[in-house]
């Protein structure tokens, strides 16, 4: 598995949300100092490339969410 830092706990709860929205399910620690973290498990090199592209879409729109 892989931890990526998103940021604020909010962030992350967004990323999660985003990822749902795309079919991705990914854990977030609920702890501080902890909580701004996504925690994924992905499989095989195709599992891999699709996750990239999913989660750089995902990161876009919290990221254009964020901006308005």
């Amino acid at each position: 598995f892989r931890v990526f830092e998103i940021g604020t706990r909010g962030a992350a709860e967004a990323m999660v949300e985003a990822l749902l929205e795309r079919g991705v399910f990914v854990r977030k620690p609920l702890a501080p100092p902890i909580d701004g973290f996504i925690r994924v498990t992905v499989g095989t090199v195709a599992e891999r490339a699709a996750f990239a592209q999913i989660f750089s879409e995902a990161l876009a729109h919290i990221r254009e969410k964020a901006a308005s």
